[in-house]
């Protein structure tokens, strides 16, 4: 009886160093990465080079209470006949639709 409690004493120690080594050996290992990089507010804002982005892309605008027709150029296309004819095709037929489901 006393060598059988022992015998059991002796196996569930074992089993536990050997769980134990187990979890230590096959355990997350975290890599060391690069430290990120430290900035501080009085620091000029660092933007690494992008693929496909322009050398005259604007990263802030000066904020004007008006545009000038300069300004507004690169932002605006006029519409073309074909346009401006869909535009009115589409219109007509919303309109139609309105008018149809009204009682």
């Amino acid at each position: 009886m006393e060598t059988r409690r022992l015998l059991i004493i002796g196996i569930l120690i074992f089993i536990i160093l050997v769980s134990v080594l187990l979890l230590f050996s096959f355990g997350e290992k975290k890599e060391a990465g690069p430290q990120p990089m430290q900035y501080s507010i009085e620091e000029e804002p660092f933007l690494p080079p992008e693929p496909g982005l322009k050398d005259e892309y604007i990263y802030e605008n000066e904020l004007k209470p008006r545009w000038s027709r300069e300004d507004c150029e690169p932002y605006f296309t006029f519409p073309d006949e074909k346009q401006i004819e869909q535009l009115k095709n589409s219109n007509d037929v919303l309109i139609k639709r309105i008018l149809e489901s009204a009682p």
